[in-house]
């Protein structure tokens, strides 16, 4: 089986952003808050935007679908860096 993929530099705030406002009215209407903390300053992220848009989805309905009326789903992301270099 063979998957094609896209990669192309994503900016995480913006498709996080996106994201979070897709799932608003289902969290409105499931009692449910969703929170992002998406600083804008993240370095681009080399992905295929299909593909991430769909693990984000998914994680986002999965969060709706376990969190009770009155809970709060928080979406965030952070840039981790590596102690290892790239001595190459």
């Amino acid at each position: 089986m063979c998957i094609a993929i896209k990669l192309t530099l994503l900016l995480i705030a913006a498709v996080g952003a996106v994201m979070v406002a897709f799932g608003s009215l289902p969290a409105q209407q499931r009692q449910v808050t969703l929170q992002a903390d998406l600083p804008t300053d993240l370095p681009p992220l080399a992905s295929d935007p299909v593909k991430f848009q769909q693990v984000l989805l998914n994680l986002l309905t999965n969060a709706l679908h376990i969190t009770s009326a009155g809970g709060r789903i928080a979406v965030a992301a952070r840039e981790e860096r590596s102690a290892a270099r790239n001595s190459g």
